[in-house]
């Protein structure tokens, strides 16, 4: 379902309002003038489409593995933040 063992990401595709979680996360390639061939990061946003993007244990566990991905292989890490707020409890 998108996620593995405790802090992996596992790539999945799913149509709009299919996840279970709101959040998502992509490995994309940017060309800048710096990087013209392109520089890869890792890309994590809120899905709107879930619950209205809003907050909870599960969605900081996506982002966590997210974030700890690209700092092991050394990659920019960008977070889109549209969201609801926080789901308490």
């Amino acid at each position: 379902p998108g996620h593995g063992k405790a802090g992996t990401l596992v790539e999945v595709e799913r149509g709009p309002g299919q996840n279970d979680v709101g959040m998502v996360c992509w490995r994309a390639t940017l060309a800048t003038e710096e990087y013209p061939r392109g520089r890869e990061i890792i890309l994590v946003a809120n899905d709107i489409t879930h619950m209205s993007g809003s907050l909870s244990p599960k969605e900081d566990a996506v982002y966590r593995a997210a974030f700890d991905l690209s700092v092991h292989e050394g990659l920019p890490c960008v977070y889109i933040s549209a969201n609801s707020g926080a789901r308490i409890g």
